[in-house]
């Protein structure tokens, strides 16, 4: 096995954490019902050419939570490109 010797800087949010990834139908709005119902922030959002949601990132207080649209065609085939 060869040892990768490139620094790669990990987020302080990331630090010691086991951060869930979760699909769901219609991610705008669970991102939405997650703001009011419990203050979340969003951090960032990656759109799909559709307009729904390949992939977000929200914090509630110091935890992350990772979430996308489950049916967005271009999250099933695994294409993340632009």
């Amino acid at each position: 096995m060869t040892e990768n010797t490139t620094h790669i800087e990990i987020p302080d949010r990331y630090h010691y954490a086991v951060i869930p990834h979760i699909m769901v139908d219609d991610a705008a709005t669970a991102i939405d019902f997650y703001q009011r119902a419990f203050g979340a922030r969003e951090e960032f959002r990656i759109d799909a050419p559709n307009g729904r949601i390949l992939h977000a990132e929200i914090t509630i207080g110091r935890s992350a939570l990772m979430l996308g649209d489950a049916s967005a065609d271009e999250a099933e085939r695994a294409s993340f490109a632009a």
